[in-house]
């Protein structure tokens, strides 16, 4: 990470490792820093690129091989964590909830770059539980209110 920092020019002591289980994301001030396998990244960037039509994504400032993997630097977008509740009161996370809901709804028609696995090739769900709907559509695996970034007024 701190090689890929360098490559980007950013400071070593301005990044805070953003939350997640990969620990791949960090923020870099007006800035997020994601490293990881060339290809993994190369899908990334390509269903960022679809879903832009759609829906604001950030951008991708700048690309770099870095040996076994790759790393982006991407704008950061302003907002907050849909998911983040801390001091929100009960109808300001509801309407971040519905924000989430229509994130979904607003990606349910971008079509998946071909640079991503088909669905059947995705192990989804545990076996004998039903499996996803096949087609050519963009599916984010890991689309959650920490994900989603809601404005001023609680909306996406």
């Amino acid at each position: 990470m701190l090689e890929a920092a360098r490559a980007f020019g950013l400071a070593d002591d301005g990044l805070r490792l953003m939350p997640g289980a990969t620990r791949q994301t960090w923020a870099a001030g007006p800035h997020v820093l994601r490293v990881k396998g060339a290809t993994e990244l190369a899908r990334e960037i390509a269903a960022c690129d679809a879903a832009s039509a759609y829906l604001p994504v950030p951008r991708v400032l700048d690309l770099v091989a870095l040996g076994t993997v790759s790393a982006a630097l991407f704008e950061a977008l302003p907002g907050t964590a849909a998911g983040d509740l801390n001091g929100v009161s009960p109808e300001s996370a509801n309407r971040r909830g519905l924000a989430c809901g229509r994130v979904h709804t607003l990606l349910a028609p971008v079509p998946a770059p071909d640079v991503l696995p088909e669905a059947s090739e995705v192990v989804l769900a545990p076996p004998g539980a039903p499996g996803p709907p096949l087609g050519d559509r963009l599916l984010h695996l890991d689309l959650h209110p920490f994900n989603v970034l809601v404005d001023e007024r609680d909306e996406g």
